[in-house]
């Protein structure tokens, strides 16, 4: 299987405290992947979460969500002396829960690490300085009771104006340094994962979507490269327009950027953005391909995306300021939606692959070569391909039988999954969900609705012996 992998996020890892995380499931899951003959594990973002757990909404590009640091590891460095097990055969997150219970653990791990260590954090600032403008955001957002940064008194809403980069407010010197140790043990456990990986064989394809969220560090500390009025709010807001799944459109609510701002220093905070996410990956897909070229805007304070409109995208002068800095980057062109002859021509002249859902695709007459594409049976976003079976009509499958060469009397799943992996590809990708034939049941996400189910879903073992 030189060119296939598994899609699995990290959350959704087996784990004894009510999460998949940075322990062993993960060094188990890449030796599985090894044993299978598999070359690839797709995660999605594992930046902090924001609204509703969505790793698409995030609260910092460059940080990692804290859930994901394995505790059993810090009682092993000798920061923890015991550490209870919490929902250990859950197969749903309760990522409130989860947070409570770890952050308990992780502040008695800081105090005793600083005791030990009261300057070793100086190393990882220098190597990763936007963690001081991070912990200073979150701790803002801490004494503001959540509000929003644009309501924030004009020393914490500008506070990054008026002092040094690597300066934070005394008074907060504790709450700054616990927040920036985590972010140390989260960087430190996920390089031991990313190297474990590299040693048997397997590539850590990541995930970056489009957008940032407005709740941010990204917005709080580069303000002039977002479309914001002059009190902060955002002029315009992301989504798609109506078409024939919905009368509505989306709306997706994340402020637009200011692109002809962001041009005046080559795309500087967008490179950047890229750069954070091939630091901690070997590949990175690119959420929203299409809006790249174009991208839709929605007037702020709108509830639905019926008014809106298309407004050129950073296109190839951000493409070109990418590869300067980072030339040997791996690219996967999320080219899904509402697409044009532009956004082919932009994703083929920097020969990045696109993504070909099996689930969409089955039905149309038209025969695509697949060989420079990335096959998916479905995405996070989708049914499970058993679901997707399940809800077929019986002329469907027999459709679907009779395009793949197989035969309507033998089971259907099997010989669609065979099928699957014999299709060209430059690389072929399959959720694990897909792979073990689970129902809607192991599903992720479903767009457009906010909250529980979305996210949620978490193994309960490794299937180690499938």
């Amino acid at each position: 299987m030189e060119n296939k992998g598994i899609l699995l996020p990290v959350a959704s890892l087996p784990g004894h405290h009510g999460i998949g995380d940075f322990g062993d499931s993960a060094y188990s899951f890449i030796r599985w992947l090894e044993q299978k003959g598999f070359k690839y594990w797709q995660i999605l973002p594992i930046n902090p979460l924001g609204p509703g757990w969505s790793p698409y909404m995030t609260t910092c590009s460059e940080a990692i969500e804290t859930r994901y640091i394995c505790l059993d590891y810090l009682k092993k460095e000798g920061m923890l002396d015991e550490v209870k097990p919490y929902r250990d055969n859950a197969s749903k997150i309760n990522y409130v829960g989860v947070g409570k219970y770890k952050e308990k653990y992780l502040h008695r791990a800081f105090r005793h690490w600083i005791k030990n260590h009261p300057d070793g954090l100086k190393g990882f600032i220098k190597k990763q300085p936007w963690v001081v403008k991070y912990a200073i955001f979150n701790v803002f957002y801490q004494i503001n009771n959540g509000a929003g940064w644009n309501t924030w008194p004009d020393d914490h809403k500008f506070y990054l104006e008026n002092h040094k980069v690597n300066e934070y407010p005394k008074q907060y010197k504790n709450k700054i340094e616990y927040l920036i140790f985590c972010q140390m043990i989260a960087y430190k456990q996920w390089f031991k994962i990313r190297n474990y990986a590299h040693k048997h064989g397997i590539k850590i394809i990541g995930d970056i979507p489009f957008y940032v969220g407005y709740t941010s560090v990204d917005c709080w500390a580069n303000k002039d490269v977002f479309d914001f009025d002059e009190n902060y709010n955002p002029k315009t807001v992301a989504g798609c327009p109506p078409d024939g799944f919905s009368e509505d459109g989306q709306y997706w609510g994340n402020p637009c950027f200011n692109f002809n701002k962001m041009k005046e220093n080559d795309y500087e905070f967008y490179v950047n953005r890229l750069g954070a996410v091939g630091q901690i990956c070997d590949i990175i897909r690119l959420d929203h391909f299409r809006a790249f070229d174009a991208y839709y805007a929605i007037p702020y304070g709108r509830s639905d995306a019926r008014v809106g409109e298309w407004i050129d995208g950073p296109s190839y002068g951000l493409f070109n300021a990418f590869f300067k800095k980072y030339p040997n980057t791996e690219i996967i062109a999320e080219d899904l939606g509402y697409m044009n002859d532009r956004v082919y021509k932009l994703r083929d002249d920097f020969n990045l692959p696109g993504m070909y859902i099996l689930q969409f695709k089955m039905f149309e007459p038209k025969y695509e070569d697949t060989s420079n594409l990335i096959v998916y049976t479905g995405t996070h976003d989708n049914d499970t391909i058993k679901q997707w079976y399940l809800n077929m009509s019986q002329d469907s499958r027999n459709y679907v039988i009779n395009k793949i060469g197989g035969d309507v009397n033998k089971d259907f799943l099997k010989q669609f999954m065979n099928y699957v992996w014999k299709v060209p590809s430059r690389m072929t990708i399959i959720p694990l969900q897909d792979y073990l034939l689970l129902d809607n049941r192991a599903r992720l996400n479903w767009p457009g609705t906010f909250g529980s189910p979305n996210w949620e879903w978490k193994l309960k073992k490794l299937p180690l012996n499938k």
